[in-house]
């Protein structure tokens, strides 16, 4: 399916696999790899489908200033709306909603996955920064930042231990309204 470019079909594969073998790590391995792969594929898709409702949004089409002659016989602005654009704006904004929402559970099946491979390797560096990238590209906090310190335990000089370190001080740092540090 890899080779193909069917990127889909490999990862239910690759469920399907992991059902019998669920503590293969290197079919976690490759299962995560394919979902990163088709989180970029949705990330695009969401773009995309953006930029269509956005194309397709009703623009504000020219209304006179309050202050000219004109500006009382546009008091109504829905009589300058394009009609098909009206009304194709809410299937584009489904299309919208759907990518997004395809996006977010796909990124929280990566996430698990990660806790999967972590749960079979806990010494494995790359694995808990992997874990780290997916729970913050999710919102999960604390997954994030004990991912992220673990990877730093395991992997102190990792060429990549100082951008794990601005990463967690991002997500450990509290962030104040009035620009004070805490």
């Amino acid at each position: 399916y890899e080779t193909k470019q069917r990127t889909t079909d490999a990862i239910s594969a690759l469920e399907r696999y992991l059902e019998l073998k669920p503590k293969n790590a290197d079919a976690l391995s490759e299962l995560a790899a394919q979902q990163q792969l088709y989180t970029n594929t949705l990330g695009n898709d969401l773009t995309n489908a953006e930029i269509n409702a956005e194309t397709l949004a009703p623009q504000s089409l020219f209304t006179p200033s309050g202050t000219t002659a004109l500006a009382p016989l546009f008091t109504s602005t829905s009589a300058l709306e394009d009609p098909i654009a009206t009304a194709i704006t809410p299937a584009a904004q489904t299309d919208v909603d759907n990518a997004r929402q395809k996006l977010l559970d796909l990124e929280s099946q990566t996430e698990t996955t990660y806790k999967r491979l972590v749960a079979l390797n806990p010494k494995g560096a790359s694995n808990q920064l992997s874990l780290g990238q997916a729970a913050q590209t999710t919102g999960d906090t604390a997954v994030a930042v004990k991912a992220y310190r673990t990877f730093l335990k395991l992997a102190p000089t990792d060429p990549l231990a100082a951008q794990v370190k601005a990463q967690l001080k991002a997500l450990t740092t509290p962030s104040s309204g009035s620009g004070s540090s805490g």
